[in-house]
């Protein structure tokens, strides 16, 4: 009887403290300068230490919430709010990536930076058709689930 007590403790403890690491290890990754982030045209980001949110979309679905909308803003709208784009795209297979989708990419009017084999945001979250917004000037992440452009512009209102 006592080991299981034992062991049913044990676990308790683990899993609070995975619980209590996870921010953490998404603040460590969140550090822009560590990514060798490139965008749709394979440009790399410059001057990561200036971004100061990520709109994170980790399916086509949540990146087509707000697509249109920032394609007819344009990445001046973007930089004036200090935000870049990054998308999930490991899932694509990499035939149609290079067929279809990164030809259909390089049309928007905005950088896309893309994340090609799910290396950097394997642990952030995914929510299904959200967006998730990290304010990148906080010293513990801080994150928004965004699930239409006026809902961004109200979070990224300056």
């Amino acid at each position: 009887m006592k080991k299981t007590i034992c062991f049913g403790r044990f676990w308790v403890v683990w899993v609070v403290f995975l619980f209590s690491l996870q921010p953490a290890l998404w603040a460590l990754e969140l550090d822009l300068s560590q990514f060798p982030l490139t965008d749709q045209h394979d440009q790399t980001l410059k001057a990561p230490q200036q971004v100061h949110y990520l709109l994170f979309a980790g399916d086509q679905a949540s990146f087509e919430l707000v697509s249109d909308e920032l394609n007819q803003k344009g990445q001046d709208w973007l930089d004036q709010r200090q935000t870049i784009i990054l998308a999930d795209i490991h899932k694509m297979p990499r035939l149609i990536s290079k067929l279809f989708a990164l030809p259909a990419m390089k049309k928007f009017s905005f950088q896309l930076f893309l994340d090609h084999q799910g290396d950097y945001t394997q642990t952030w979250p995914h929510p299904p058709k959200l967006l998730v917004l990290f304010d990148l000037r906080s010293p513990t992440l801080v994150s928004r689930q965004i699930g239409s452009f006026t809902e961004l512009e109200e979070a990224l209102k300056p």
